[in-house]
């Protein structure tokens, strides 16, 4: 999948999805968020203060994945 096939899906399946990072010790946590997509970037508001900021600060890998639903084919989107 290309970038503009990317930013497609993403458009297609709408806002929301949840973010999974790790912990600092190494467990998993995942919450949901509301992405967007802005010139040429996945953004996402976080608290500075919340577990998803600390988690990134620790370690920047991470996964986003789109909630599936009947209006979306029950599609997955995994980035």
């Amino acid at each position: 999948m290309n970038l503009d096939q990317l930013v497609a899906q993403m458009e297609r399946l709408g806002p929301y999805a949840h973010l999974a990072t790790v912990t600092p010790d190494g467990k998993p946590h995942a919450v949901p968020i509301h992405a967007d997509w802005h010139e040429g970037g996945i953004y996402a508001m976080v608290g500075l203060r919340s577990a998803k900021t600390r988690n990134l600060l620790a370690s920047p890998a991470v996964c986003l994945h789109y909630q599936v639903s009947q209006e979306t084919g029950w599609d997955s989107l995994i980035v």
